[in-house]
């Protein structure tokens, strides 16, 4: 079969100029390796980062970012292909992939259109009414994927699908998670454009050192129950690791083939397994990596798993920079309401051991505006990211995912403005908000956001006050009353990113 598979362009508001991150579609490329094993001829499309500087006018509030429709579809006619499959792991990016598939379609009725990714998975129902979809890949498709391209005029064979039989949407039975992820091949990152992402230089993180940078992912899961994360839904709630040799092959071949010297591990628990963690950076230094090669863990470490053995280790194996997944300032909303187990000693511990006896360049992650939390709370999670001090810290309002626990609850509460519309699914996103409560909205979370940049901002003295206000009068608009009000109070009261 000739399959071409796609990342789609991305919705975003008008008026949003932050950049956003762009590096190699990791599960793109990934299932391309296990395609290729198979004899399929496969190439990929990232119409995201292929069209970065391109912007296409969606509706009166939103754009695309990315290629055009109709240069998807002119790639698709030229590579004469078979099988599209879509990449869909963004909420608030549902329905550009809904409409996609139906262009697609309309324009080329024999073409078969697969959706994969946690959107799909879960919003299933409402996504296989779309003529534009025939199947959806339900978890990850490593081994489905290949299945469904050798019977797809025979579906009721594979598992792990979604399909339509008639009006009938047919569920077939799931498949179990892969477990030994070293018997997957490495991904193929040779059908994407490495030069592409170097230059467009986004990387996901808050810090890039060297130029020739890349991803890797060295498990799979997690093994914690926090109530807004949606990353179980597909990869299950058992993590999986690589073995560290087979980790260290794939760096090599990121080093020898492509000349790599940063790499970017985006697991979401890579030093939970301390052995394992030790083993990989024992590995990069008995290499000699350390002398050229930087790596980083930009998607948030676990911080019951770093002691001081293992920072020193990350510093001896050239880490450069690390994200701490704090989630809240507060021991209830962290016990209660993201049901993680947090010790905010430890953190403090942790945060002043990096400083002090290291060079690592520090994230902290934080969220605000669970159900149930009060402004008070809020506040908190703000004077404790301050209070770290860490290099960056990035506090975003809360996104209720479908399905995910904590969604459950605003919408059995009554706590959700929107639920499943596509205003609502474009409104998940870290500046925005969907849920309102006695205690705030998300014009409150937002002003309060954009009240500690301000203040952060000024503190830092890398801005003029007069150059800080214009720009907060650009960037907020019609919210600037309630923003000018709120830095005044917290200036004089000496929280939040300002002290007295």
């Amino acid at each position: 079969m000739r399959i071409i598979l796609i990342e789609p362009p991305i919705s975003r508001p008008k008026d949003e100029t932050v950049g956003i991150a762009a590096e190699v579609p990791m599960a793109l490329v990934s299932l391309a390796a296990t395609l290729l094993k198979r004899n399929h001829e496969v190439h990929i499309i990232d119409a995201f980062a292929e069209g970065y500087f391109e912007r296409t006018i969606r509706d009166k509030n939103s754009m695309y970012i990315g290629l055009t429709f109709e240069d998807i579809l002119q790639r698709i006619l030229n590579f004469r292909a078979d099988i599209v499959g879509i990449s869909s792991i963004f909420f608030f990016n549902a329905p550009v992939v809904v409409e996609l598939a139906n262009f697609l379609k309309e324009r080329c009725p024999n073409l078969q259109i697969i959706l994969g990714g946690i959107v799909p998975g879960v919003l299933y129902q409402k996504i296989m009414k779309e003529k534009g979809v025939d199947f959806i890949v339900r978890g990850e498709g490593d081994h489905i994927l290949p299945d469904l391209a050798e019977n797809i005029k025979n579906p009721a064979k594979v598992h792990g699908i979604i399909w339509r039989k008639g009006a009938k949407i047919i569920i077939n039975e799931d498949v179990p998670l892969p477990e030994d992820l070293d018997q997957l091949p490495f991904p193929a990152r040779e059908l994407s454009d490495l030069d592409l992402y170097i230059k467009l230089d986004k990387p996901f993180g808050f810090v890039k050192e060297r130029k020739r940078f890349t991803t890797i992912l060295t498990s799979r899961g997690c093994p914690f129950s926090c109530a807004f994360c949606s990353a179980h839904l597909v990869h299950g709630k058992k993590i999986r690791y690589r073995s560290p040799e087979n980790v260290l092959m794939e760096i090599d071949e990121l080093v020898q083939n492509y000349g790599i010297n940063e790499v970017h591990i985006i697991d979401e628990n890579f030093s939970l397994d301390k052995s394992r963690a030790m083993k990989i950076m024992n590995g990069l230094i008995m290499r000699g990596y350390n002398k050229f090669l930087s790596w980083t863990c930009p998607n948030g470490l676990f911080v019951k798993s770093l002691d001081e053995e293992v920072i020193d280790k990350m510093q001896e194996s050239n880490c450069i920079s690390v994200a701490l997944a704090v989630e809240s300032g507060n021991h209830d909303v962290c016990k209660n309401m993201v049901r993680k187990p947090v010790d905010h000693k430890q953190v403090e511990r942790v945060v002043r051991y990096f400083k002090e006896h290291t060079d690592i360049l520090l994230c902290g992650y934080f969220i605000i505006g669970f159900p149930g939390e009060t402004k008070k709370q809020v506040i908190e999670t703000f004077n404790f990211a301050n209070k770290l001090q860490m290099h960056n810290a990035t506090i975003s309002i809360l996104m209720p995912y479908p399905f995910t626990d904590i969604y459950n609850i605003a919408l059995r509460d009554g706590y959700l403005i929107l639920d499943e519309t596509d205003e609502y699914f474009s409104n998940l996103m870290p500046k925005h908000g969907v849920i309102k409560t006695n205690e705030f909205d998300p014009s409150w979370l937002k002003a309060i956001q954009e009240t500690d940049r301000f203040l952060a901002l000024l503190k830092k003295k890398k801005k003029t006050f007069w150059r800080l206000c214009w720009e907060l009068i650009f960037r907020v608009h019609w919210m600037l009353p309630r923003v000018a009000v709120m830095i005044i109070y917290h200036a004089i009261k000496g929280d939040i990113s300002g002290k007295k």
